[in-house]
């Protein structure tokens, strides 16, 4: 296993998954200060930031990517946190990967709800229990597309959904 290579991850990318693609170190969905100690316990090259916590405890913070890249670790962000802060922190050093990092740098979104996914614990591999404002977005788009749903309804279910939590 590198060790010069940290993923944080969570249900946006399985542990099985994420060893197919890339050797590296796979940690948890990160919270504050997860980030600043991986560097500490790993001095690793490379950070990726794909899932990280939100709502009950605080989410990785801008101040320790930078702080990281500082240091210089090459950081990068995708799929889910990862995107967002990399959407935050481009301007100062940090990779952004992928069509919802994308989507968040040309502010087609905005809103933290866009990729916020509840997961499961550790035992369960942090398997996803709630569904991402953007896939739920991209799935009435499809069905929209091919005549399942009218663009009407499509409108009308996408703005309810964005007004739940």
């Amino acid at each position: 296993m590198r060790s010069d290579v940290v993923i944080f991850r969570g249900p946006s990318l399985s542990y099985q998954e994420g060893i197919q693609h890339l050797d590296a170190i796979y940690l948890p969905p990160a919270k504050q200060g997860d980030m600043y100690k991986a560097f500490l316990k790993y001095r690793p090259k490379i950070m990726g930031l794909i899932d990280g916590n939100f709502e009950c405890v605080p989410s990785p913070w801008h101040k320790e990517i930078l702080f990281l890249m500082s240091r210089g670790v090459t950081v990068y962000g995708a799929s889910s946190m990862g995107a967002l802060r990399a959407a935050e922190l481009d301007a100062y050093g940090m990779i952004g990967v992928g069509e919802v990092y994308n989507l968040y740098k040309d502010m087609c979104i905005e809103d933290d709800d866009e990729v916020a996914i509840t997961h499961a614990p550790k035992e369960l591999d942090y398997a996803p229990i709630s569904v991402a404002m953007v896939d739920i977005r991209r799935t009435l788009e499809k069905a929209a597309s091919q005549n399942i749903i009218s663009t009407a309804f499509q409108n009308k279910l996408q703005n309810y959904l964005k007004e739940c939590f």
